[in-house]
C-alpha cells in the first residue's frame, strides 16, 4: 500500500494518525484503514435514573461500573451487566492500561515470541470479572458466534443495562433501543489512568501483480472510499467512525452529532488515545487462538476458576501457539 499511495501521489496525512499506525509496520504503511471502529460501554440512562444512580462518567473505573451494576442489582433483583468473554475485549482492557499482549514492543519492533499479559495488568481484567461474578451482577451469554448479538439484543430490550461493545454496534443501538443511551470510553482500573485502545475494524488491501491501469484504478477508489464525503456518510450509516479528520468539518458529520450526540464518544476515545505500542495494537500470526485463549480464561473465571491459575494457563498456551506459527513460517 505504501507503493500505491507514493505512485499515485495519494495523501494519507488527512487520515487519523493513530488508525493509520494499526497498519504500520516498520513505518510502511501495508493497507489503508476504511471501516474503522474501537470498543466503548454502552449503559441505559433510563435505567440508571430510575435506580437513582448518577451517570457513569465519561472515563469510568472499573470500580465505578461495578458499583453501578450492584445498585442496579439492588434495585431491580436482576444482573444488568455483561463482560463478554471476548479475546478483543481482553485485548482492548489491557492496552487501556497500557500494557502490551506480546513481547518485542507488541510484535513491532520485532517478531513477538511470547505473551506478556500474565500479570497485574492481566490480572486486573479477570480479577474485575470475578468481582462481578461474585456479586451475581453479572449477565453470561457465553461464547461462540451468537454471543455477541444476543448480548447486543439483551441491551436493547432492557435485559441487561451495562455492557463493551465495538463503536459500530451504535448504528443498531440507536436504531433498536427506545431508550436514552450512554456512550462512554473503555474502563480501566480505579489506580490506573486511561491509556486508550487499539483500532478495531478493517482495511482495503491491493494484492500484487496487478497492471498499472487496475493499481489507478484501486488508488482512485481508495481516495473515494476515505474522503471527507463518504467517509462522514459512512459513518452516519453504519456507527463505524470517520477516519478522515476533514469528514468532522462536513456539514452531514455536524449535523449527525447534534442529532445523535452519543457519536461523540467513540471519536474522543481515539483523541484521547496515547500513541504507543500498546494502543497501536498486537501484529501476532497467531491472534486467532490467543483470542480463544483469553476469552477461555474469562469465561472459566466467570464459572469460578481461579483467577491466577487460568490466566497463566492463556498466557502458557498463548506462547505455544506463538512458538509453532514462527516455527512454521520460519522464524
Amino acid at each position: 500500500m505504501e507503493t500505491i499511495t507514493k505512485k499515485y501521489k495519494y495523501d494519507t496525512s488527512d487520515i487519523r494518525e493513530n488508525i493509520l499506525d494499526y497498519y504500520r509496520v516498520d513505518g510502511k504503511l501495508y493497507s489503508m484503514p476504511f471501516n474503522s471502529s474501537a470498543p466503548v460501554l454502552y449503559y441505559n440512562k433510563d435505567a440508571f435514573k430510575a435506580a437513582g444512580i448518577d451517570e457513569l462518567p465519561k472515563s469510568p473505573t472499573y470500580e465505578q461500573v461495578t458499583d453501578a451494576a450492584k445498585q442496579l442489582k439492588d434495585k431491580t433483583g436482576k444482573a444488568k451487566l455483561s463482560i463478554l468473554p471476548y479475546g478483543w475485549n481482553f485485548e482492548e482492557l489491557l492496552a487501556n492500561q497500557n500494557q502490551e499482549l506480546v513481547n518485542n514492543g507488541n510484535g513491532r519492533k520485532k517478531t513477538a515470541t511470547k505473551s506478556t499479559f500474565n500479570n497485574a495488568a492481566g490480572k486486573n481484567i479477570l480479577n474485575w470479572i470475578k468481582t462481578n461474578a461474585d456479586a451475581k451482577t453479572l449477565v453470561d451469554y457465553g461464547t461462540g458466534a451468537n454471543a455477541a448479538d444476543n448480548e447486543l439484543s439483551g441491551f436493547t430490550s432492557k435485559q441487561i443495562d451495562m455492557f463493551m461493545n465495538s463503536s459500530a454496534s451504535l448504528g443498531d443501538i440507536k436504531k433498536n433501543a427506545k431508550f436514552d443511551v450512554g456512550v462512554t470510553y473503555m474502563p480501566h482500573p480505579e489506580n490506573k489512568p486511561a491509556n486508550g485502545v487499539a483500532i478495531g475494524g478493517a482495511s482495503i488491501w491491493l494484492s500484487k501483480g496487478k497492471s498499472n491501469k487496475q493499481e489507478k484504478g484501486a488508488a482512485e477508489f481508495l481516495k473515494f472510499a476515505t474522503s471527507p464525503k463518504e467517509q462522514a456518510q459512512w459513518s452516519i450509516d453504519t456507527g463505524y467512525f470517520a477516519i478522515n479528520k476533514k469528514s468532522y468539518d462536513t456539514k452531514l458529520l455536524k449535523d449527525a452529532f447534534k442529532e445523535t450526540p452519543i457519536l461523540a464518544a467513540p471519536v474522543d476515545q481515539l483523541k484521547d488515545t496515547k500513541k504507543n505500542t500498546a494502543s497501536a495494537g498486537a501484529l501476532i500470526t497467531a491472534m486467532p487462538k490467543e483470542r480463544v485463549n483469553t476469552q477461555n480464561a474469562m469465561e472459566n473465571v466467570i464459572n469460578g476458576k481461579n483467577v491466577n491459575k487460568e490466566l497463566a494457563k492463556a498466557a502458557e498456551k498463548t506462547d505455544a501457539d506463538i512458538k509453532s506459527a514462527n516455527e512454521q513460517a520460519g522464524e
